[in-house]
């Protein structure tokens, strides 16, 4: 097949965002979790789920993108809120790795609905 300089190749178009829809999204360090309200962690990662009261937890269960973990949340007295205070992945072999690409995931698909 012969090379076609930029002056003779054809013109071809290109929906806006074309091109970034099909690039991975950036990986999330799962630290950035920690210390959330619930509030605060629905607009970083949308709605869990599932969730469940495990006294004295609230905890929000997410499996999209490849990413399954779980989200605690306890009281916290002195801001009188639930707050996230560790995470932890379904599976114990889940590399951090793995667990960030997930997250990153569900961070790019809450701002695309947003």
């Amino acid at each position: 097949m012969p090379l076609v300089s930029g002056a003779d190749a054809p013109a071809v178009s290109i929906e806006p965002g074309a091109l970034s829809a099909r690039r991975p999204p950036a990986s999330a360090d799962p630290s950035v979790l920690i210390g959330l309200t619930e509030a605060e962690a629905a607009k970083l990662i949308g709605p869990p789920a599932r969730s469940r009261e495990l006294p004295p937890a609230r905890v929000w269960s997410y499996d999209a993108h490849g990413c399954a973990f779980q989200l605690f949340f306890y009281y916290d007295l002195g801001r009188q809120a639930y707050r996230s205070l560790l995470y932890a992945t379904e599976r114990e072999d889940v590399p951090s790795s793995d667990l960030g690409r997930g997250l990153g995931s569900l961070i790019a698909a809450t701002k695309d609905r947003a």
